[in-house]
């Protein structure tokens, strides 16, 4: 036998002994950690029977000491060592009992037991009087306490800076509450306070969570003023106590990478660490960015690919609908001309304060309210609506300000107002000002629709239902319309009547304005172009909302005065999309129920009788309050499949306003001066504003938990503590960004961030409220007109529009 050397050297190793020899090293260190792990309990054990005065704060070094605390000099002693909760509070260096040794014997620790001793009344041992201290300190704080946690909550809920935290402890002395001591007014008090409520309503929202059959989720990023990238998610969920359907603030986390696949590491990290079990997921609703949108590598198709197939993605519908006057407003001069108009009348009087004094003493005198001319932001959702309605209505007064300004400033030899003299010349412009009103006329369909939107209210098939409605009146208005002047154009048929006036407001001598028919004509055609493109373009942003719409077979609306022969054979092509999506063969073993044919047509005609009889005797209509009474009939127990879809359909959310808003508080908490905030302080902050937000003081005496609050409090962070969830969910996001991190160096990808432009503020996010992203799935203007070949493709590709049909066969639906 002939044996391979190499240079002289002993033979290489086969793989399959290279991975056992990998197998039996890594058993070995398993097994020595294992001993190591006991012998230091053991040590621990000791020590804390040993000296008794000795507290764990639960935090460990990384070669796996722990840190401890002296209970005794925490309160005792003058001196602000680690061992009495100083520097970070989590306590000093354990590393042998020699460190014990010497802290006992210093000087400091001496005093502190020589003034516990006296106040436990000198009686007795040592342990005795620390024994006695314990237990009379005990009792001091179980009743200050709650009064204690009341104060930090009333501070986080009214927006109050915590550092009047001890101004208030000080003001409820005065009020007779006395066991409160002046050492309580220390600000690591309120963070303690702070976290300990923070960790009541999260363990509360994880408990409802859980408790619930499903859930979906929400979702959003965006970049604080400090540059951090923030990831905010709400849980949408049934109250199986009342059977209502919640949206709730979860987390506020920081991620570092922008990339599809950072974000959902993150969003699984979240889900695991808080205990939520993520096979109940169904649903999920993020703006239309690529990293969430994406269709390859996007959150949602991951989450589709590596969790569960049928995973219903949802692009926020009021992102849609900004999306859509966003691109109508690329390249079309109407509104070109109404956004240049809207931002020189701001800019009028937005830098000048005694300008925008004589305005508003000119205005109110004339019974005006509204005198502020808004902001038009382009990124806001329709903020063109609420400026136009504001500029039109005081366009007369505005007018005459601007003329009798512009006559003063002559007569006196004032400074001349360039700005007001280019203005006043172009509201003078009749074309301009009726593409004023017409374009006011045009967004108020749509601005009613966003605001619809913004309802966390809207079930999934009333969206296709609400956008229909919408194409319909403009289609109504200026499509199909042979006069602008028709009965849905209600602001411009106002402006046409007051034109044929003499003088039409009359401002000042000689400004009258003329109806020309050739102008009309003119103005009629670039509108019906405008609504033809906005039509056209809601269409192409909302076809993903065809499959939602076939959850109508589960609303009330639809069973109320339907004949019961035309029951049997209502909604079954939409049954049949929903089977095959949630229940199709090309998803595996991963069905969100197994059906046979018979039986889940006999559920469907079940469901539908029953509906019926119910809706057609109580008359309510209320979608959620007919499905509650369902669940507690007796006869739900015959078709418990169609209750989880109706509980699908409850819980698809279709908005991310809500968490649009929760960035608001985001940004009110962190703002230039308090910009330096951790992320663990901002989501506590965040969780106690969002989810007692509308509750006053009182119900929240009888609705807090305090009681877990106050088991939750330490004198040291709460975080330190190993069953905090607070602290295993940042944990588990610090792990999560460190392995992504020492994953993109292994592999000789370059980091997802800039060192050279670091400080550059993203803005495709804005926190402030309603967002418009760039980059999603946006048109851009080539130069041509940008109406033209939509409109084109429009004419020639038309939708088959396809009713239900009769009833469907047991083996159609096996075929599913």
């Amino acid at each position: 036998m002939q044996l391979a050397l190499t240079n002289g050297g002993p033979p290489p190793f086969s793989p399959a002994e290279e991975s056992k020899a990998e197998q039996r090293e890594k058993k070995r260190k398993e097994e020595k950690e294992v001993e190591a792990k006991k012998a230091r309990d053991a040590n621990e054990s000791e020590w804390k029977k040993q000296y008794a005065w000795l507290m764990y704060s639960g935090a460990r070094t990384e070669r796996g000491d722990p840190k401890g605390l002296c209970t005794l000099c925490c309160e005792h002693s003058e001196n602000r060592s680690k061992f009495a909760g100083s520097h970070g509070g989590e306590g000093a260096v354990i590393s042998d009992k020699n460190t014990l040794a010497e802290h006992e014997k210093s000087e400091w620790h001496k005093k502190a037991v020589g003034k516990a001793y006296a106040i436990a009344g000198g009686e007795g041992s040592i342990e005795d009087g620390f024994q006695k201290m314990h237990k009379k300190q005990q009792a001091a704080v179980s009743g200050v306490l709650p009064t204690m946690l009341l104060a930090a909550l009333w501070l986080i809920k009214e927006g109050v800076p915590g550092q009047k935290f001890a101004s208030l402890l000080q003001l409820i002395c005065l009020t007779g509450t006395t066991e409160i001591a002046h050492k309580y007014n220390h600000r690591r008090y309120f963070w303690s306070c702070m976290y300990a409520c923070s960790e009541v309503l999260l363990c509360a929202t994880i408990a409802l969570v859980n408790a619930s059959p499903l859930f979906a989720l929400l979702c959003d990023g965006g970049t604080d003023i400090s540059t951090q990238n923030h990831m905010m998610v709400y849980l949408r969920f049934l109250d199986v106590s009342t059977y209502a359907f919640v949206t709730v603030f979860l987390c506020c986390v920081g991620v570092k990478g922008n990339d599809a696949d950072h974000h959902y590491s993150v969003l699984l990290g979240i889900l695991e660490s808080l205990g939520i079990n993520k096979d109940k997921l169904v649903a999920i609703c993020t703006d239309g960015a690529s990293n969430y949108m994406g269709v390859h590598t996007g959150v949602q198709q991951q989450l589709r690919e590596k969790l569960c197939p049928y995973i219903v993605g949802v692009h926020c519908s009021a992102h849609r609908t900004a999306l859509v006057m966003n691109d109508a407003g690329k390249g079309n001069q109407c509104l070109e001309t109404v956004d240049s108009l809207l931002k020189a009348v701001h800019g009028l009087f937005c830098k000048s304060h005694k300008r925008q004094e004589e305005w508003i003493a000119f205005a109110q005198a004339r019974g005006i309210k509204r005198f502020k001319f808004p902001l038009f932001v382009p990124t806001r959702w329709l903020s063109r609506v609420e400026c136009l309605d504001v500029l039109c209505e005081n366009l007369p007064v505005l007018l005459a300000f601007l003329c009798q300004y512009n006559d003063r400033s002559a007569t006196n030899n004032r400074f001349s107002w360039p700005t007001a003299v280019g203005v006043k010349k172009r509201l003078l412009s009749l074309k301009a000002v009726s593409t004023l009103f017409l374009v006011l006329d045009m967004l108020q369909p749509i601005a009613r629709l966003c605001c619809a939107f913004q309802s966390d209210g809207i079930l999934p098939h009333e969206v296709e239902m609400h956008v229909s409605s919408c194409v319909q009146q403009l289609d109504a208005m200026f499509v199909t319309s042979e006069d602008l002047r028709n009965e849905g154009l209600s602001r411009f048929k106002k402006f046409c009547a007051s034109v044929k006036k003499d003088g039409w407001w009359v401002p000042a001598p000689g400004l009258k304005f003329k109806m020309r028919r050739c102008s009309l004509l003119v103005l009629q055609a670039e509108m019906r172009k405008l609504a033809s493109f906005i039509i056209l373009k809601f269409k192409k942003r909302f076809e993903s909302s065809e499959f939602l719409k076939h959850f109508h077979i589960f609303i009330p609306n639809a069973y109320f005065g339907m004949p019961m022969e035309n029951l049997e054979s209502f909604g079954w092509d939409s049954f049949k999309v929903l089977l095959a999506h949630f229940c199709g063969k090309e998803r595996g073993p991963q069905k969100l129920f197994e059906f046979e044919g018979a039986s889940i047509k006999n559920e469907f005609l079940i469901m539908k009788r029953i509906m019926h009889e119910v809706v057609n005797q109580s008359k309510i209509m209320d979608a959620v309050h007919v499905w509650s009474l369902l669940r507690r009939r007796p006869e739900s127990a015959l078709f418990p499949k169609m209750i989880i879809l109706a509980n699908i359909m409850f819980l698809i959310p279709v908005q991310t306003a809500v968490v649009e808003r929760g960035f608001s508080v985001h940004r009110i908490i962190k703002n230039r001066l308090s910009n330096r905030l951790k992320i663990l302080t901002l989501d506590s902050l965040l969780r106690i504003r969002l989810l007692t937000h509308g509750q006053d003081m009182n119900s929240m005496r009888d609705t807090f938990d305090f009681e877990a609050a106050v088991a939750a409090h330490q004198y040291v962070p709460v975080t330190s503590r190993e069953d905090m969830k607070l602290r295993d969910l940042f944990k588990k996001i610090d792990d999560i960004e460190l392995e992504l991190l020492c994953d993109g160096v292994d592999e000789g990808d370059e980091p997802d961030f800039d060192l050279e432009n670091e400080n550059e503020v993203e803005e495709e996010e804005d926190m402030g409220g309603w967002l418009s992203e760039e980059g999603e799935e946006a048109d851009g203007d080539d130069g041509k007109d940008c109406f033209g070949e939509d409109l084109e493709k429009e004419r020639d590709v038309e939708k088959e529009q396809g009713a239900d049909g009769d009833a469907c066969p047991a083996a159609e639906l096996d075929d599913l």
